[in-house]
């Protein structure tokens, strides 16, 4: 009776595990945390890389390094996050257009995902602030609404709508995912405190809900630094 190799099983068994996605949209890439985001419909999705992932760009075999932000992405999925095929095409801003080669990579990316959120505005009373899928919202409960708000650098005047904002999103680059990071949130400046509420979870969808709390009369200045 003739055996079959054990490579042959083992290729068709990855073969069978493999769960094919197309046409997501590539909105950043971390080369030192081996993540990549895409844009699924409405949605961002983290999918981990490891040494083993096959690249290609148009066809070709390419490396990590020459994926660029704006590329549609057809990944192949060991499991839900971690992907066994990454195959690219088209130029960051121009998906249809035949991608140009990229010289190897010999370094870190100049174009990583963002750990790191710096929020200052002037606070009355209690808010609760959400960050989920590169968003971030406001819910306010009492006394004024925060104003004055700063986030990374650019300044936001949010809609509200019945004590809720609209969505910030101009995160440049856009945010990591908190899948699988340590993260500390700091208040460094106000009279306030700053509680999470709910951790990112792979239960909650990844989702930071913290509490902004000022402390005393009328409204005060805040900073609250958030890193992972």
């Amino acid at each position: 009776m003739k055996t079959v190799p054990l490579f042959r099983i083992l290729l068709v068994l990855l073969a069978l595990l493999t769960l094919a996605r197309g046409d997501d949209k590539l909105i950043s890439i971390d080369l030192n945390g081996s993540v990549i985001i895409v844009q699924q419909q409405n949605s961002l999705k983290t999918i981990h890389f490891k040494p083993f992932t096959e690249i290609t760009i148009n066809g070709a075999k390419a490396t990590a390094g020459q994926l660029k932000p704006g590329m549609l992405v057809t990944v192949g999925l060991a499991d839900p996050q971690n992907a066994t095929k990454i195959a690219a095409r088209g130029n960051a801003g121009d998906a249809g257009a035949a991608a140009t080669p990229a010289p190897a990579f010999t370094g870190f990316a100049s174009t990583q995902a963002t750990r790191r959120i710096v929020i200052k505005a002037l606070v009355d009373a209690r808010d609760h602030w959400t960050i989920q899928n590169g968003k971030l919202s406001i819910q306010h409960f009492e006394f004024k609404q925060p104003v004055d708000i700063v986030i990374n650098g650019v300044k936001w005047a949010p809609t509200w709508t019945n004590n809720t904002t609209d969505e910030f999103t101009a995160f440049t680059p856009p945010l990591a995912s908190f899948a699988g990071s340590n993260l500390s949130i700091k208040k460094t400046k106000g009279r306030g405190d700053v509680t999470i509420l709910e951790p990112p979870t792979e239960a909650n969808g990844y989702k930071l809900v913290f509490r902004l709390q000022d402390k005393g009369a009328g409204a005060n200045e805040h900073e609250v630094h958030i890193t992972w």
